[in-house]
């Protein structure tokens, strides 16, 4: 049903017509190609808005040098079975694997997580030291750590303005399926465990394949059964050989319609935006393998 609300609003998102650009990324680090690009304008009076504790000041676009920077990169997260791609059962996860959430802490603590409101329920409440960002037509309340997104665009929105602000490189989506779907045409890296066993149960599936000669595997650890883990299992991290990056320029975040959202953080957003260079992604260390 969610997936159903990717109309073509969500496609001409993915193809920059509200995020600025998109570009595919060469492996050799040439200049990137772009594919397409329709930077917002804003016209007449609107203004942007940065808050600076409780003043409001307003800047016109056309007034402001005009910056544009790189996005935070899409990673997925993502335990299936071996075989079957089985990723729930009834909205649980159907093996024990302690080490494996270990790993899921390590790789996505500090970051902004996308996840689907069954994914949310699953988990029992947002995970700690971590912007959640629960993608449902629903809604709910904001707190702290929790932000809801009607749409994938607004889900990103928000991913990239949290991930600038907290100098975090890369925004996570974990699940569930739907969600996975939504996303598939932009994520670059994929953190990615196999469960070997098969299940009988499974509603929900996670079924990409990842070509070679299309993705680059980088990391992968083999672990057995053990007190702590129920099954044997892999851990592997892929990334494509030709990334997509995404592109926005400042005032793509400074207009009215999301000053509700943002603005107790946006003074300092415009700093870090202006000021702080692309981040590289920090390398995530594989657990030690299980004797």
């Amino acid at each position: 049903m969610l997936l159903a609300t990717a109309t073509s609003r969500w496609i001409e998102f993915i193809y920059g017509a509200r995020s600025g650009s998109i570009r595919h990324m060469s492996r050799n680090g040439n200049e990137p190609d772009e594919i397409a690009t329709a930077p917002l304008t804003v016209q007449g009076d609107d203004l942007s808005l940065c808050a600076h504790g409780d003043l409001l000041f307003g800047v016109k676009i056309n007034e402001m040098k005009p910056i544009e920077r790189t996005m935070p990169s899409i990673s997925y997260i993502v335990a299936r079975s071996n075989p079957g791609d089985v990723i729930g059962c009834e909205n649980e996860l159907p093996w024990k694997l302690r080490t494996d959430l270990k790993f899921f802490r390590s790789v996505t603590e500090g970051n902004c997580v996308i996840m689907g409101r069954k994914t949310l329920e699953s988990l029992g409440r947002p995970l700690p030291n971590r912007i959640n960002i629960v993608l449902s037509r629903q809604g709910g309340d904001n707190r702290d750590n929790l932000m809801w997104a009607h749409s994938p665009e607004d889900a990103l929105f928000l991913a990239d303005f949290y991930s600038i602000l907290n100098a975090r490189p890369q925004t996570i989506v974990i699940g569930g399926a739907q969600i996975y779907e939504l996303f598939k045409e932009l994520f670059t890296k994929i953190y990615l465990t196999e469960v070997q066993h098969k299940f009988e149960c499974g509603d929900a599936h996670f079924r990409e394949r990842f070509d070679l000669r299309e993705w680059d595997l980088i990391k992968r650890n083999d672990f057995k059964a053990s007190d702590v883990d129920q099954y044997d299992f892999t851990i592997s991290v892929l990334e494509r050989k030709i990334k997509y990056t995404r592109h926005r320029k400042i005032e793509d975040f400074l207009v009215k319609e999301n000053i509700d959202i943002i603005k107790k953080d946006l003074h300092n957003f415009c700093d870090k935006f202006q000021s702080t260079p692309d981040q590289a992604e920090t390398q995530i260390s594989l657990p030690l393998l299980v004797a």
